[in-house]
């Protein structure tokens, strides 16, 4: 299962949009970076340093997202570490 994933830039301005959506929900409406930079700002509108920490996460969801899909076999059936976890969470399920 080797998905094409979106382009790490359009995905790090939604990303950063939805930062900013929940600083905005908790009352925040300026966040500034070490170096004085208003990061609350349009992702547009940031410096090259302050786009790499959105850049960062989504790398690290992207670099999440092909580690899981390894753990799939071809046929789609769960690898041995997913069944490892899906068979402890039954256990615990069933124990109630």
């Amino acid at each position: 299962m080797n998905k094409q994933l979106p382009d790490i830039e359009v995905v790090s301005a939604k990303v950063h949009e939805a930062w900013i959506a929940s600083k905005a929900a908790q009352g925040v409406f300026s966040r500034k970076a070490e170096d004085g930079e208003e990061l609350i700002a349009p992702y547009e509108a940031l410096s090259e340093k302050a786009k790499e920490l959105d850049r960062g996460t989504v790398h690290a969801v992207y670099v999440a997202i092909q580690a899981a899909d390894a753990l799939l076999t071809p046929d789609g059936a769960s690898g041995p570490l997913c069944t490892r976890t899906e068979g402890r969470w039954r256990s615990r399920l069933q124990q109630g």
